[in-house]
């Protein structure tokens, strides 16, 4: 397929009438709100379900791969635009220790992630890339953000299913996280450890408003 204005033009409808649907199913289905899915999750697994690596029904171009690696350039280059002037001590005496706790955790991640990479998957599998253990890092420090910087700097490197590794990674980490989270919160709040809400229901509600 020769890729055009046009193309682009049509990847990105679907993908907007994708984040659509996502927004209408966490609004109607209950399931999904007390799960707490972005929309934007939702609409991935649509476009992965109906798309050319599922039943083939989206007619996604052959460039479909190619957005996050660009559109991740415009997300890293707008941080700065978005950033208040802040007092760093008054910030770093307040949430110093949390990004203490932070900053050890995602070193320890990345270190951790790399090590069991080529120490152990190694072992098993001896094929497999040297950076393996890297995209796993980006499920649970990064994201898919980081997930499609990573992926294309390898890809460049000649690692070319690096950036499809690193997205499922992100995918199962989001997951995890939101689904894990969800039930830890619905722990808390029948045993009492929680201090904004009392109850898992209101915290549906306020969401959905």
């Amino acid at each position: 397929m020769t890729f055009t204005p046009w193309v682009c033009f049509t990847d990105v409808g679907i993908m907007s009438l994708l984040i659509l649907a996502g927004v209408l199913l966490r609004a109607k289905v209950v399931v999904v709100q007390e799960l707490f899915l972005p929309a934007s999750l939702i609409a991935g697994f649509l476009g992965l379900a109906f798309g050319p690596n599922g039943l083939g029904i989206i007619p996604f171009s052959d460039q479909i791969g190619t957005y996050s690696g660009i559109l991740i350039t415009l997300v890293f280059a707008a941080l700065p635009l978005i950033s208040k002037p802040t007092n760093f001590k008054e910030v770093f005496e307040r949430v110093g220790e949390l990004w203490a706790f932070s900053m050890i955790s995602m070193i320890l991640q990345w270190g951790l992630g790399a090590a069991f990479g080529l120490w152990v998957l190694r072992e098993i599998w001896p094929d497999i890339n040297q950076a393996f253990g890297l995209t796993l890092a980006s499920g649970f420090a990064g994201g898919h953000e980081t997930a499609a910087a990573i992926g294309v700097a390898f890809e460049k490197h000649g690692w070319d299913e690096a950036k499809s590794l690193a997205m499922t990674s992100a995918t199962v980490g989001i997951l995890a996280a939101v689904v894990g989270g969800i039930f830890l919160i619905k722990i808390g709040t029948r045993k009492g450890y929680t201090k904004y809400i009392s109850d898992y229901k209101n915290l549906r509600v306020l969401y959905n408003e």
